[in-house]
């Protein structure tokens, strides 16, 4: 992979630390412009993507989960998801560093 590609992956892999639903159309648009890249990099934009849309889907599984079990209860799960998911997007973006394969756990 060039910078560019590079680039690309990393910048969709760290896109969860934009706030609001930025950080899935973010790596939609990556992927939608890395068109021409290496198989590579489209795959660690589209493991991005998947990431994303999983996390969305377990914290409204999550919340739903809520009428049942006590909001703090819910409130460490959420935690420890997000925590899971953001050692989970550093491993990734150190692996395109290293033009390395990377799937996210559970995916």
């Amino acid at each position: 992979m060039n910078t560019k590609e590079k680039c690309f992956a990393i910048f969709a892999h760290g896109s969860y630390l934009l706030c609001g639903i930025g950080f899935l159309i973010v790596p939609i648009i990556l992927y939608i412009l890395s068109g021409n890249m290496c198989k590579l990099a489209r795959h660690h934009i589209k493991q991005a993507i998947r990431a994303q849309v999983f996390v969305i889907l377990l914290c409204i599984m999550t919340m739903c989960l809520s009428i049942w079990f006590g909001e703090a209860t819910i409130m460490c799960l959420l935690g420890l998801e997000f925590l899971v998911w953001m050692i989970s997007s550093i491993i990734a973006m150190v692996k395109v560093l290293g033009n390395e394969d990377y799937n996210y756990p559970l995916l």
